[in-house]
């Protein structure tokens, strides 16, 4: 039996939630050592955008996959309707 694989949109999101948890705890602890906050401010804005770009695409490829007309929902509405047919025969 195959093993199922991530989509590529999950793989980004967990990459870059890994990548922006290492550069804020990087950040905290190089300010901790050097007592200097200067980092903070070019550090911290750049990664958190990044990451709320790619949960943007995330939740946006999600909502139009999950609504009416998109694929996953069909086919689940599809499936429902081929199994609810064979319970009633």
């Amino acid at each position: 039996m195959r093993k199922k694989r991530l989509e590529f949109s999950k793989i980004l999101v967990l990459l870059v939630t890994a990548m922006t948890v290492a550069v804020t705890v990087f950040s905290l602890c190089f300010v901790w050592e050097t007592r200097e906050a200067t980092a903070l401010l070019y550090l911290i804005p750049a990664i958190f955008t990044e990451f709320a770009a790619v949960t943007a695409f995330y939740y946006n490829k999600a909502k139009a996959e999950n609504t009416r007309g998109g694929i996953v929902y069909d086919c689940a509405t599809r499936e429902n309707k081929n199994y609810e047919e064979d319970e009633s025969e």
